[in-house]
């Protein structure tokens, strides 16, 4: 009896053992599915930004507009319709018992009308459609390589907040440490209350620093999530990669090439520059047409009560339009969309300079905080250096608590400046590489 109770316990115990492993797997399971790369955000935010999805549908109802008028400029028009009438004819009116007949009648017509001199200005509106489908086709390149831009700053900005949080958990962990055993030494007499008080002090300002901290995780992890789209908490576990340094030489080359709000304002003024073209070809052009019609009639024989053959008749003709009314408002018209274009062709240029001089500026930002990088490199490992000569010194009785303070101090914002640094070098990197157009070309073949 013991040994079937004892095999009955083990069961147990092995049943909720094996219960609580397929548990933690399941946990397991779901946090790595939470933890996610740059690219994974960079394609989450392809797939989810409602911008990228609507400049995508305006671009694809462009092209099917592009294709309509296509079509409209070269195909006649043709129109065709069908009727029947009853005819009542009387022979004699003067006549009261004179027959009247019903005649029964069919009619097909149709007409083919081909405006000869109005397919250039249908070509010239086709055009337009096209000019504008490139138009919008810009624009969504030039919205996807600010989301991408914003996704990297975004994302690059919840792993410095994670290692900032790293840095001041430390801090806290060290103060907590120290406050305890100062704490010991006091009750024994070994340690002033001052030094405490001081202990105390430190260890307040360091959990006080992680507590901001962590709200302001809270926050970049808030704000990644906007932009990629989601809900859900994930995970980011990758580090911010070496900053590696361009040129200005290739930097100015890539943006006079690849620029997407460059091609947005290039795109956009040879637009006005299509419609300007229509008004001056609808200005002075007449309307030339050629049309067949073709008539189709078939009578009832009121005799033979039955229906006569069909009788065709086909028209050729050739005709002219020109209104003249129309020649004063087209001028009007014209000389607007000229001055338009003017004006266009003027902001292109004015606003390049100025992307020209903000690009110089960042990369003016983004060489200084490289520089700021090599030297907060080297003041961390200073600081490091002498807060290990300042613990030794301290367990040796050497030094103040203070002047220990003071060293922890020095090594945890030297680190602190250093993430700073880090991060901003990467965020005018990034920002560089979308004034190039460079992140597209990396990301959306890898996407």
């Amino acid at each position: 009896m013991k040994t079937f109770k004892l095999l009955i316990f083990f069961v147990i115990v092995i049943f909720l053992r094996y219960t609580n492993l397929r548990a933690e797997t399941e946990q397991n399971k779901e946090k790595l599915q939470k933890r996610i790369t740059l690219e994974e955000a960079i394609e989450l935010t392809l797939k989810n930004n409602f911008d990228i999805r609507e400049s995508f549908i305006n671009e694809k109802n462009a092209n099917i507009e592009k294709k309509v008028k296509l079509l409209n400029s070269l195909i006649p028009s043709i129109t065709a319709s069908a009727e029947t009438a009853n005819n009542w004819k009387k022979s004699d009116i003067t006549d009261s018992n004179s027959e009247v007949k019903q005649t029964p009648e069919a009619f097909i017509k149709g007409k083919l009308k081909w405006e000869i001199m109005s397919i250039p200005i249908k070509v010239a509106k086709y055009k337009i459609t096209k000019q504008k489908s490139k138009f919008l086709k810009a624009i969504r390149f030039e919205i996807i390589e600010k989301k991408i831009e914003d996704t990297i700053d975004k994302y690059y900005n919840v792993v410095i907040n994670q290692e900032k949080y790293k840095v001041l958990k430390k801090s806290l962990d060290l103060s907590k440490e120290k406050l305890d055993i100062f704490k010991k030494k006091f009750k024994t007499g070994q340690v002033a209350k001052s030094d405490l008080l001081q202990s105390q002090i430190e260890y307040n300002e360091s959990n006080s620093r992680l507590i901001e901290q962590e709200q302001n995780l809270i926050l970049a992890r808030f704000e990644l999530y906007k932009v990629l789209g989601i809900n859900e908490e994930i995970e980011i576990f990758e580090n911010i990669p070496h900053t590696k340094e361009m040129s200005w030489d290739q930097i100015i080359n890539n943006f006079n090439k690849f620029n997407k709000t460059i091609k947005v304002l290039k795109e956009k003024t040879l637009l006005v520059k299509s419609k300007d073209e229509k008004n001056g070809m609808k200005l002075f052009m007449p309307n030339l047409f050629t049309f067949i019609e073709l008539d189709i009639l078939k009578n009832r024989q009121y005799e033979k009560n039955e229906w006569s053959s069909p009788v065709s008749n086909i028209n050729l003709g050739m005709g002219i339009k020109f209104d003249l009314s129309k020649i004063i408002k087209g001028i009007a018209t014209k000389r607007v969309s000229n001055a338009e274009f003017k004006i266009k062709k003027l902001k292109e240029s004015i606003e390049i300079e100025r992307l020209k001089v903000l690009l110089k500026n960042n990369y003016n930002i983004y060489k200084y905080y490289i520089e700021m990088i090599k030297l907060g490199k080297k003041n961390l490992d200073s600081t490091k250096k002498n807060l290990q000569m300042q613990i030794k010194k301290f367990n040796n009785g050497n030094i103040k608590l203070l002047e220990l303070h003071i060293a922890m101090h020095k090594e945890r914002e030297a680190n602190l400046t250093l993430l700073n640094n880090i991060y901003f070098a990467k965020k005018y990197e990034t920002i560089l590489k979308q004034m190039t157009g460079m992140l597209s070309q990396i990301y959306l073949k890898k996407s």
